[in-house]
């Protein structure tokens, strides 16, 4: 399995009943998620693949188009501005994991995509407990989680 989420990943060519992921053995090729059963997770796992240094495909996405925001295109927008390199495809986003930048980042007004990068700004990226990540519109997050940006060691200024 895999050491990110070994209850989801399984070997290569094994395939979980509900096709969750699978995982090459090999280093340097990407794990494999296939997120059409639980699509509200991709934006998590996305905002934080710059930590994980390995490539990631994110399968099974299609369907998050249409939610508050196209929630493909708002985590590609905000991951290119945090200086990383990808492939959006209608159904799925390649991920190469680069050294990270600071940035001002577009919730577009979706509290989900608030939330999953707002938890990449807890990431200490310079040592220093400073912050170096900015959300546009944090108060989006009312919606589902009024108190989000006073729980745990978030290290970001909302802007």
């Amino acid at each position: 399995g895999c050491p990110l989420f070994p209850s989801l990943c399984l070997p290569e060519g094994l395939q979980s009943p509900q096709g969750a992921a699978r995982c090459s053995p090999r280093p340097s090729s990407p794990w494999v998620l296939n997120f059409r059963d639980f699509p509200d997770s991709f934006l998590t796992l996305a905002a934080l693949s710059p930590l994980i240094r390995r490539p990631l495909i994110l399968e099974g996405l299609a369907h998050t188009r249409t939610k508050e925001s196209d929630r493909i295109a708002a985590a590609a927008h905000n991951l290119e501005a945090l200086g990383q390199r990808l492939k959006v495809n209608s159904d799925s986003l390649r991920l190469w994991p680069s050294p990270l930048r600071p940035a001002s980042l577009n919730c577009f007004g979706d509290h989900r995509v608030a939330m999953a990068f707002a938890t990449l700004g807890a990431y200490d990226l310079y040592g220093n407990q400073q912050p170096w990540l900015y959300l546009d519109t944090p108060e989006c997050c009312q919606k589902s989680f009024p108190g989000f940006f006073h729980q745990g060691p978030l290290r970001l200024t909302p802007r």
